[in-house]
């Protein structure tokens, strides 16, 4: 008697299955402290970790009918609705488009305080030198110092101490729960936190910048930040390399131009929230175009930037740049949601994204669990 090797799962089977392991997750994150990442089957490709990819290999072959087989949730208004990318990465182009559309909103309005806003806020677009706060100057320098040849610790460590703020958070680091023992000079500090997870908290400190403080929408801008550094964690877990972590902590930070354009003086119309948030949410790719290109990205970050809310436009290598910060957003907005008690389909979305497949219930349990740390990494 000859036995049939048991043939693999079908698209409808996997995605339910896919799933069925993210109800148990998230069932586990509500009820209980977060756990770690559930184990994977000797079937399942292997791990690979910052200097590699989460991508799996194999082909898509999903249709739509697989998709609408999934079993029925509720589901709400998904934070990334409604995003629409930048024409390109090119900070003049995305200039004109960027007007151009404004000046559309602007003749539909009729509002005096929603026009003021959208007049402000075009003055800011229009202008080459944007009236925002510096990318910090140590973050700047030591990712000079760390992508151009191996330093010293001593010359690291010199940068690091023109940043009080990013003293505090190496120390911070290295005398966490995750070391054993005390350390007593930054030297030791920074040798125990290597020269990569510094490079991160560098990165971050743009976080820290006064323009993260805007009177009125403060709710909302600390939103963006803590969402922005959850997005970074998962999309360089998706995908590795410097400018994924950048592309991901940046995608929403053209929210804030938004934002601080709609502060006004005392006695002047006010613009309605709902406009101003709605012009966020829908232009922001392009606006954080115009800020990643003022502070000096890569063409890399702001391609990805541009394209995050429609990645399957660019080509390689631009394409997983895009889909990485598109999967980290996705997963970190899914955990913020989920923990306000909202189903918004993100599962779903993942599954749909553009090029190879992703592990979309990792990446769920990989923005838990940095959901998480923001409380201890804000110290």
């Amino acid at each position: 008697m000859t036995l049939t090797p048991a043939s693999p799962k079908t698209p409808r089977r996997r995605l339910k299955s896919t799933w069925a392991a993210f109800r148990r997750l998230w069932s586990r994150s509500s009820a209980s402290p977060p756990t770690p990442a559930p184990k994977r089957s000797p079937t399942q490709a292997p791990i690979q970790h910052a200097t590699g990819s989460r991508l799996a290999p194999e082909k898509r072959s999903r249709t739509p009918a697989d998709i609408a087989a999934l079993p029925a949730a509720p589901t709400g208004i998904a934070p990334w609705d409604g995003e629409v990318a930048a024409v390109s990465g090119d900070p003049d182009a995305v200039r004109t488009s960027i007007l151009e559309l404004l000046w559309n909103e602007l003749d539909r309005t009729k509002a005096e305080g929603d026009r003021a806003f959208l007049t402000r806020l075009m003055r800011e677009c229009g202008s080459r030198k944007l009236d925002f706060p510096l990318f910090p100057d140590a973050a700047l320098q030591l990712d000079a110092i760390l992508r151009g040849r191996d330093p010293t610790v001593h010359e690291v460590a010199r940068v690091v101490r023109r940043e009080p703020d990013m003293v505090r958070r190496v120390w911070l680091e290295a005398n966490s729960v995750n070391f054993s023992g005390r350390v007593s000079t930054l030297d030791e500090a920074i040798i125990r936190v290597g020269f990569d997870p510094l490079w991160r908290l560098a990165m971050r400190a743009c976080m820290n910048a006064p323009v993260f403080r805007v009177r009125g929408y403060q709710n909302e801008v600390n939103q963006v930040r803590a969402v922005s550094i959850v997005t970074a964690d998962v999309a360089s877990t998706v995908l590795g390399g410097g400018d994924t972590f950048l592309a991901g902590l940046l995608h929403g930070i053209g929210k804030l131009l938004v934002y601080r354009a709609a502060v006004v003086r005392p006695n002047l119309p006010v613009p309605d929230p709902e406009v101003v948030r709605c012009i966020a949410r829908t232009h922001h790719p392009s606006m954080g175009v115009l800020i990643a290109a003022s502070w000096k990205m890569s063409p890399m970050v702001c391609s990805a930037i541009a394209a995050a809310p429609d990645p399957g436009r660019l080509q390689e290598p631009e394409l997983r740049v895009a889909c990485a910060v598109r999967a980290g957003s996705i997963a970190a907005h899914t955990v913020a949601e989920g923990r306000a008690g909202r189903e918004v389909g993100g599962l779903l979305a993942l599954l749909s994204l553009p090029g190879p497949t992703v592990d979309a219930a990792w990446l769920i349990a990989r923005a838990n669990a940095a959901w998480d740390g923001i409380g201890a990494m804000e110290g």
